[in-house]
């Protein structure tokens, strides 16, 4: 009777946490090989998981991601699939993806295992060096019209061949890139449980997951590693690559530490003006598209 009581003591007190898995789905991989990372997420069926999150992908590019969802007694196992592809050869760690897990006033952060993946070159060994030209060959006077005109088409037919490989590249690429990064930042912001947070005096925790939707943003949108550098790094680097409307980013990241590391706390109306504002800089910092058939230049606002 002891055994089965504590039995089920332990397995109640399981069924309130939450756990996660990870996993690579690979053989032998090369430079730009797609691959899997599947991570497994065990929460309680009445939290909420807001993820998966990468500070950095670093020579890691997302091309793909899935997500299953199973219901059991009191749990719930969300399945993340995502296909990631490295373009840079050796022993390289997959970039560490954070969950974080809401459950009535308790949030969870759960971060992926520390994996490595080997990836080798697509160049041969063998290639050591360009080989030798060879001599020069005599042809009969006739051949000299015939060659440089078959020459000359077959250089046509690689060309446009070429042209068309490209294109079809691109459009294959474009498929299976990521979101763009206004993109990416807009459906975040506009998918955060902005009213059931403050419902709840989750403060800190908005201001949290404002901060680092910003700065994911940033860093994808103007290309330098703003998620592992602190506020006043961001602000020397927007200011050092003259980045529009510096200042207001500025100032967002400072109001929103002070939130997080100082306990300020703000009024109705300014958690509210946070979200309006952190939306706001996205939108007046996404490139402005030229009309179809006119060169692909993107101008920005100064």
């Amino acid at each position: 009777m002891t055994y089965l009581f504590l039995t089920i003591l332990i397995f109640s007190q399981l069924q309130g946490q939450s756990s996660l898995n990870t996993k690579v789905v690979a053989g032998k991989l090369s430079v730009g090989a797609p691959f899997d990372l599947v991570m497994e997420v065990l929460y309680p069926n009445t939290a909420k998981v807001l993820g998966p999150i990468a500070d950095s992908t670093g020579p890691f590019m997302v091309i793909d991601q899935k997500i299953k969802t199973h219901t059991r007694e009191g749990n719930n196992t969300n399945i993340y699939r995502l296909k990631l592809a490295g373009f840079k050869p050796g022993e390289l760690p997959l970039p560490v993806f954070k969950f974080l897990v809401s459950n009535k006033d308790k949030v969870d952060t759960l971060r992926s295992d520390s994996l490595k993946v080997k990836i080798v070159s697509v160049m041969s060994p063998q290639m050591a060096d360009i080989n030798d030209i060879k001599p020069e060959e005599k042809f009969p006077n006739y051949w000299l019209w015939i060659i440089p005109g078959a020459i000359l088409i077959l250089a046509l037919l690689v060309y446009l061949g070429y042209r068309l490989y490209l294109k079809l590249r691109k459009i294959q690429e474009l498929a299976k890139a990521p979101p763009l990064p206004w993109v990416e930042a807009t459906n975040s912001l506009n998918n955060l449980p902005f009213k059931e947070w403050l419902d709840k005096g989750l403060v800190q925790r908005y201001y949290y997951a404002l901060s680092e939707i910003l700065k994911r943003y940033i860093e994808r949108r103007f290309e330098f590693n703003a998620m592992e550098q602190t506020t006043t790094e961001i602000i020397h680097d927007l200011k050092a690559n003259n980045i529009p409307y510096r200042e207001e980013f500025g100032g967002f990241l400072h109001k929103a530490d002070r939130v997080k590391y100082a306990k300020l706390i703000p009024t109705y109306q300014e958690i509210e003006e946070a979200l309006r504002q952190a939306k706001e800089l996205v939108q007046k910092t996404t490139p402005e598209e030229k009309p179809e058939g006119k060169d692909d230049v993107k101008k920005e606002i100064n």
